[in-house]
């Protein structure tokens, strides 16, 4: 908890008038006023003096900005002496080109930060102005700030480049080709931008303007031309030029020309702003309008209810040129019965009451007709009929109608005939028989009421009377009533059952007929049937059977190719047992019989005829044959069968003996149908696989001019297409494959399309179309679609897909990695791997060598050779100095000069003290100069590394110079030991357009001994660090696609060295010869490090570790001449040397990776061998100062080259 202490009153009045007066010492003179009232203090942000860089400026003209924060602090009271206002201005040659608002600011204590807006209108060079903001603070004179202000040059306005698709100077035809007269026609310019520069205006726009036409053969045929296209700045977006052309009898061109003005207005090109831009326009002759007509017409204007009648639709050419694609349409109302369509040369199918007949062609001025034969319903009505006919040529459909008026039929009379007949005759006395009384209704109407009546003759004697269907009474007259009605050609009997008289006679008994209905012909209303009664017994009667036919067809109506069963039933209606019952039969040619059996029949075709044979058939039997047959395809015509049949045995009723049976059919057509699959599911991205389209007729007919068709989506690459008795063309994606022969009802035929899949992963949706020239009774089954699932590639596809273009150790580092990535679809490289395997998929291999090339860092290698020739920068220094110091201890080095003293040498070290007093310095107790000595010497090195790709090999050029100083003491007169520092910075171009910058601090620990006065040893210890710089580019293009990256990159490392060199002084004269060996090691350590700038192409490198040895043999032969300041000693040296060393090597990873694949690069066969010459002088004066100058060249290697020129200076201290 918290408590508040509140100080005494006295103590809070001394702090205010401490802080009052500590305010007013702050405050200027003028800012202090009396009532605590003061105006709060500005700071600015930058602060004042600092140079303020606009940004944003882009092209010349455009606006750059910028700011500064003005923030106010502490202040007290409120008025015009507690406001601060400040007042800006530009001011300077350049003013004008600045600006600031607010120009002017008021702050009093309680505002915030203000904020003052700076802009800038950018002009071809930096423009510098300087910004004066004045404070007032209450009111006085107060602090000017300023600040240098730079607005950066812009860059000249770039107005968009156009293209043009199709370009120009080439004809452009309208679309569709061959249309209409008076129909329009069009096509279209593409137009689409490049290269303009961001920014506004007049000077970033480019327009496609004043187009106009000339040489247009017939004026006013073209259009849309009135049109400017404009382009601002970097706009990418393409822009169309809509063209239209109205369709005419004849070909018409015209020659279109625009203006292409890029920026400013200015001279006509080629060298100005303004371009013309022309294309041939050209829109073919069009087709003439259809000439067609229709006419419809009935075979009777009223026709009976029940009854057939037939349409006739007559489709006739008027026009100057023959029409082609007929389609006649009759949907056919549905109170009729459509029976069948047809008219020769068109091709009609019914599907319902729909009628569709088709015409491939008809020539001009003249017509052609088909059939439509239908059945009126059983009820009158009034029935209105349309038919409507279409061509390729005609733009809307002709229709012409006809109505016809469908009436009851009239009363149609009845004629009753009564046939009459006895049992038997002549009948004994006393005995029975009967009377069998047949009805028949052979006339068109129904007859009800119908009563048979029968007086009886006197004598005879009434047992019974009956009849299926009748009622029947009386004694003497027997009358019987029918039941129901009796149909025409129906009929019905009764049968009367009397006794004979007991005497001998002759009977006449007369039987009658009657209905409701008026009798047509009333002769045949009665009969009379005679029979003479004997007391003799009558000889047997002959046998006699009634036998009749009946046959249906199942179905009664049927297609062309569809099979028919005819049901024949055979009966014997008695009295007695028939025998061996023969059936024949004769079929239209339109029905193909096929087989006939029954039970107890014996049957045998014969082309269209038919007999078949039973053993026979017994009173009140039956016996049945089942025919099968076929409608034949394309029959015309009938389709009926007449059966009969016929006995031995006498058959008393002759009129039931035969029955005919027609069958109403029409063209049946084909059912062409198609399955799609697919030969493997799913499928690796990039593979070939097949489609196979099966075709199949299930009939009833064989399908003429079949036709495959399959649109490949876009994602399938097309391979081929075949299939047996196919022949497969192709348009673009689109495949089709015509059947030479016709496919029977029943057969398949088989079309296989090789596809190659895309290269992504995806679902691929494919469909299969079968069409033919036969009527199809199923079209719904036309089409076969098949999914087929596209896997993306593995790492191991892509791989194998890209192995043949890693074809060093380049590509071959970079073959995992990029591998992996591209497996991935969203890897950084999504979008290089696009392209890279487009390349490799269309067989472009040199692209992609190049592109893993350019992907591999291989650069990193190059830190091998820059490393070892720092190292060999220091070696060489410290070598030419130690060069100095042979045999001596410090000062000079004596060993290896000579004195010429007559015809003998003698070694310049031998002299002494002589020699040193001679040359005025030197110690004379010691016998050299001074034990300590200072030396500095310098190299300037360039060298090559040839690029050996297929060895991994990196090319780098490059360029250094070094500088090391040192200090070293003579121990004796045979030792001498010493240390230096040393620097060099190099530069070098690695690869074709990568650099690597380098700097080296080395320190080295030296000696030098010598065994005798001729055989040394010496000894060096080098350790240091270096930089490293790498700038590293990445470009390559694959197809189109470009890719320019370059990835920064800076790493430090360190250099440890031990070298140790002898060598055996011979001397002839004032010659000096010296044989020498030495050895030298070197291991260098390098620091992993990542890059930046390059997207998705930066890597990241581990720690590098790599060492060499070298081993050299060679001989320095040297001169001294003595001059009147000096000794000059000449000198030339010659060594072999072999490096041998670890293989570069280093492993990278790309940053923004998705998997953890690394580049693992490698330079093979580094070990070398080489010769190093050198020519070189040392100059030896007086008072310890020396000077020398060498350059050594390296030969006998092809793969290296290095140059060095060594120079340097020493004096004693």
């Amino acid at each position: 908890m918290q408590r508040s202490i509140k100080s005494p009153r006295w103590l809070q009045f001394a702090l205010a008038t401490l802080t009052t007066a500590a305010l007013a010492q702050a405050l200027p003179v003028q800012a202090q006023v009396e009532g605590n009232i003061f105006p709060p203090t500005l700071a600015y942000t930058p602060a004042s003096g600092t140079t303020i860089n606009l940004t944003g400026v882009t092209t010349i003209g455009s606006t750059g900005s910028g700011q500064i924060l003005v923030t106010p602090s502490g202040g007290m009271g409120s008025g015009a002496q507690a406001t601060n206002v400040i007042t800006c201005g530009f001011v300077g040659n350049n003013a004008s080109a600045f600006g600031v608002a607010p120009p002017s600011s008021s702050f009093t204590p309680t505002s915030g930060p203000t904020a003052l807006n700076l802009s800038c209108t950018s002009s071809a060079a930096t423009t510098v102005g300087t910004l004066s903001c004045n404070e007032a603070p209450g009111g006085s004179s107060g602090a000017n700030r300023s600040w240098p202000v730079t607005c950066p040059a812009g860059t000249p306005p770039v107005p968009p480049t156009l293209s043009y698709a199709p370009p120009t100077g080439s004809t452009i035809n309208f679309q569709p080709p061959n249309a209409i007269v008076g129909s329009t026609a069009t096509a279209q310019i593409r137009v689409t931008p490049s290269g303009g520069s961001a920014g506004s205006g007049s000077a970033v726009t480019t327009k496609l303007d004043n187009c106009a036409l000339t040489n247009e053969t017939i004026p006013g045929t073209f259009g849309g031309f009135n049109t400017t296209l404009t382009f601002v700045g970097n706009t990418s977006a393409p822009q169309n030029l809509n063209l239209t052309a109205l369709v005419r009898t004849t070909a018409v061109t015209a020659t279109l020309t625009c203006t292409e003005i890029r920026g400013s207005s200015g001279p006509l090109g080629p060298d100005g702003n303004v371009f013309t831009r022309t294309w041939q326009l050209q829109v073919g002759a069009g087709t003439p309008p259809s000439r067609l007509s229709i006419a419809k017409t009935v075979s009777a204007a009223q026709v009976l209810t029940d009854s057939e009648f037939s349409y006739t639709i007559e489709v006739a050419n008027g026009g100057s040129s023959a029409e082609s694609g007929l389609i006649v349409l009759d949907d056919v109302p549905s109170t009729l019965t459509v029976l069948s369509a047809s008219g020769a040369g068109w091709n009609c199918s019914v599907i319902g009451n729909a009628v569709d007949c088709r015409r491939s062609s008809l020539i001009q001025n003249s017509s052609s007709s088909f059939d439509i034969l239908v059945r009126a319903p059983s009820t009158p009505r009034s029935i209105t009929n349309t038919a409507r006919a279409t061509s390729q040529a005609s733009s809307s459909s002709i229709a012409s109608t006809v109505t016809v008026e469908v009436v009851a039929r009239p009363q149609v009379p009845v004629d009753l005939r009564l046939d009459k007949r006895d049992s038997v005759d002549p009948v004994l006395t006393g005995a029975e028989f009967s009377y069998t009384l047949e009805v028949a209704n052979i006339g068109d109407g129904t007859a009800t009421g119908v009563v048979v009546s029968d007086t009886l003759p006197n004598g005879l004697t009434l047992i019974s009377a009956s009849g299926a269907g009748f009622s029947c009474g009386g004694t003497t007259t027997v009358s019987c009533s029918l039941a129901g009605p009796l149909a025409p050609g129906a009929s019905a009997s009764v049968q009367v059952l009397v006794r004979a008289p007991a005497q001998e006679a002759t009977l006449s008994n007369t039987a009658s007929v009657q209905s409701d209905a008026v009798d047509a012909n009333g002769s045949n209303n009665s009969d009379t049937e005679t029979t003479v009664v004997s007391a003799e017994p009558p000889p047997p009667p002959l046998p006699r059977a009634d036998l009749a036919i009946g046959a249906q067809a199942v179905p009664a109506s049927a297609l062309t190719g569809q099979a028919v069963e005819f049901q024949v039933q055979v009966s014997n209606n008695g009295p007695d047992a028939a025998a061996q019952p023969r059936m024949s039969a004769t079929f239209a040619t339109a029905l193909d019989v096929r087989s006939a059996a029954g039970t107890g029949w014996s049957c045998q075709i014969t082309g269209q005829n038919l007999e078949c044979n039973h053993t026979g058939l017994s009173v009140n039997a039956r016996a049945d044959i089942r025919v099968q047959t076929v409608v034949r395809p394309g029959a015309t015509g009938v389709a009926d069968a007449r059966f009969v049949i016929s006995s031995p045995t006498a058959d008393p009723l002759t009129g039931n003996n035969q029955t005919t049976v027609s069958v109403p059919f029409q063209a049946g057509g084909s059912d062409v149908s198609i399955v799609k699959t697919d030969s493997v599911d799913p499928v690796r991205a990039a593979a070939q696989y097949n489609y196979v389209l099966t075709v199949s007729n299930a009939g009833p007919e064989a399908a003429t001019g079949v036709k495959v068709t399959d649109a490949l989506p876009a994602t399938l690459s097309f391979v081929s297409a075949s299939g047996a008795g196919f022949t497969c063309t192709r348009s673009g994606q689109n495949i089709s494959c015509d059947l030479g022969a016709s496919l029977a009802a029943g057969a398949s035929a088989a079309v296989t399309i090789a596809v190659r899949a895309p290269t992504t992963g995806q679902t691929i949706n494919n469909e299969g179309v079968v069409s033919s020239t036969s009527i199809d009774r199923n079209p719904a089954n036309n089409r076969s679609s098949q999914s087929t699932r596209i896997n993306d590639r593995t790492a191991e596809d892509i791989e194998a897909l890209l192995d043949d273009a890693a074809i060093d150790p380049a590509s071959q580092a970079a073959l995992p990695v990029v591998a992996d990535e591209c497996a991935i679809r969203t890897s950084a490289l999504a979008e290089a791997c696009t392209a890279i395997i487009g390349a490799a998929d269309a067989g472009h291999t040199s692209e992609v060598t190049d592109a893993l090339r350019a992907i591999a860092p291989d650069e990193v290698l190059a830190q091998t050779r820059v490393l070892n020739d720092m190292g060999a920068t220091q070696f060489f220094n410290v070598d030419a100095r130690l060069n100095e110091l042979r045999r001596g201890g410090g000062g000079f080095s004596l060993s290896g000069l000579t004195v010429n003293s007559g015809n003998q040498s003698i070694p310049l070290a031998l002299v002494g003290d002589a020699l040193q007093e001679a040359l005025g310095f030197g110690d004379i107790e010691n016998g050299l100069v001074s034990p300590w000595g200072f030396f500095i010497n310098g190299n300037i090195t360039n060298g090559d590394q040839n690029e050996n790709l297929a060895d991994g090999r990196v090319g780098v050029a490059y360029d250094s110079v070094g500088i090391t100083a040192g200090v070293d003491y003579r121990l004796s007169s045979r030792s001498v030991v010493g240390g230096a520092i040393g620097y060099s910075s190099l530069s070098s171009d690695v690869g074709s357009d990568s650099t690597l910058d380098a700097k080296s601090l080395l320190f080295t620990g030296y000696g030098s001994y010598y065994i005798n006065e001729r055989f040394y040893i010496d000894s060096r210890l080098t350790y240091g660090s270096a930089s490293l710089d790498q700038e590293r580019a990445v470009a390559f293009q694959v197809g189109s696609s470009v890719f320019d990256e370059r990835a920064i990159g800076e790493t430090d490392a360190t250099q440890f060295t031990l070298a140790s060199s002898i060598g055996y002084h011979l001397n002839y004269g004032a010659w000096s010869v010296t044989p020498n060996a030495g050895v030298r090691y070197t291991s260098n350590d390098v620091d992993g490090f990542e890059e930046s700038g390059a997207n998705e192409f930066n890597v990241g490198y581990e720690d590098q570790s790599f060492s060499t040895v070298q081993f050299a043999v060679g001989v320095q032969v040297a001169r001294a001449l003595s001059l009147s300041s000096g000794v000059l000693m000449p000198q030339f040296d010659i060594s072999l040397n072999t490096e041998n060393g670890d293989d570069p090597s280093s492993e990278a990873y790309l940053l923004d990776g998705s998997t953890t694949e690394t580049f693992l690069l490698q330079e093979q066969n580094p070990d070398s061998s080489y010769g190093a010459a050198g020519l070189g002088f040392v100059y030896l004066m007086g008072n310890g100062r020396q000077a020398f100058l060498t350059y050594r060249q390296t030969f006998g290697n092809d793969d290296f080259d290095r140059g060095t020129l060594n120079l340097g200076g020493r004096f004693e201290f």
